[in-house]
């Protein structure tokens, strides 16, 4: 048996991995005590029970130094209700201070942590960032790309334009984009798109358009769909519409571009992969 300084059993000092599939089953933190070394990986169904949890376990310096990856579905959607604003702030602040690794399932999940991110506050670990089929708006692309300056690879929906955005056309938007990203450049080099299927494919286009001059760096785009044919129209528009944004200095001079998208047939995911030369 292992005990801790304070004479609390450590069952568990040995777990790299913890994948709960379903609401959290004990009654403390026994999960997640004792490993702080060890722990790699959380799966969780996110409560307000985990979020005190982790919330109040015995982070070294405030942050799990070996924890790289976290994973957070939502027991419930009304998770909002039982947790404050500064509850969540304080919970994701430890979080990002730690994984390099984030993936959102749920959209009451991903609303929060948009809203809780600190305009002035950067977390340098995170490497990719991924909102599985959750949609968020331009402004909370912005603010996850200036939260995270050291991010590679997201996961998102195309951002729609909202809020400020409203009524203005590319140029205008673009204009504003600048003004709030001021002397940032994300290194953001790849997007996977996990559901563009709702919106018209120019508007698509456009707000593709935004996001590469936002992210100078973007390399690869993966749009997550099943239909062959509409890729295709995709690839078509979107040769013409990055030759038509550079020409107006909407985006950066891009001479190479790679575009996958996904198909499936019984059994099998195939990707399929485009590269685009200017």
């Amino acid at each position: 048996m292992i005990l801790s300084p304070a004479g609390r059993l450590i069952a568990f000092p040995h777990l790299k991995v913890a994948e709960i599939g379903f609401r959290y089953p004990f009654a403390d933190d026994i999960l997640f005590r004792g490993n702080n070394k060890m722990l790699d990986c959380v799966n969780v169904v996110l409560d307000s029970k985990i979020i005190n949890i982790l919330l109040f376990d015995r982070w070294v310096n405030g942050r799990k130094p070996y924890l790289r990856s976290m994973v957070l579905f939502a027991a419930v959607p009304q998770i909002s209700q039982f947790c404050s604003t500064s509850m969540y702030r304080q919970f994701f602040d430890k979080i990002f201070g730690s994984v390099k690794f984030f993936f959102s399932h749920s959209q009451h999940i991903t609303d929060s942590l948009v809203k809780s991110l600190d305009p002035y506050q950067h977390y340098d670990n995170m490497q990719v960032f991924s909102l599985i089929n959750c949609t968020i708006d331009l402004s909370q692309f912005l603010t996850v790309l200036k939260a995270f300056p050291r991010l590679i690879r997201i996961v998102c929906s195309v951002p729609i334009c909202s809020g400020v955005f409203v009524g203005k056309n590319t140029k205008e938007i673009f204009s504003s984009i600048k003004s709030i990203l001021g002397d940032f450049r994300p290194r953001v080099a790849y997007w996977m798109i996990s559901d563009p299927k709702k919106l018209p494919i120019d508007q698509i286009m456009e707000l593709i358009i935004l996001v590469a001059g936002a992210c100078p760096n973007l390399r690869g785009i993966n749009f997550g769909l099943r239909v062959e044919e509409r890729v295709l129209d995709i690839y078509t528009k979107l040769c013409r519409s990055i030759q038509l944004a550079q020409h107006h200095d909407i985006v950066p001079t891009i001479k190479s571009f790679t575009l996958s998208y996904e198909m499936s047939k019984p059994n099998i995911n195939i990707t399929r992969t485009k590269n685009i030369s200017f």
